[in-house]
């Protein structure tokens, strides 16, 4: 019996730091979506006062 809750202890442990690792993952990949975003933004502010139009998701379309 005792072996066995040591055994599951072990792997509680083992569990608690895949999900911190994972939630560490998930928090870098927030914080590159929020990056990208930004750039987007900063694009789409710059093509606007460059034209003098805004950017719409049709030019995405036809240059992709």
């Amino acid at each position: 019996m005792r072996q066995e809750r040591a055994a599951l202890e072990e792997q509680n442990r083992k569990l608690e730091a895949l999900l911190h690792e994972q939630q560490a993952y998930l928090a870098d990949v927030r914080a590159v979506v929020a990056d990208l975003a930004g750039r987007e933004q900063r694009w789409r502010a710059r093509y606007a006062e460059i034209t003098g139009r805004e950017w719409t998701e049709d030019k995405v379309k036809a240059l992709g």
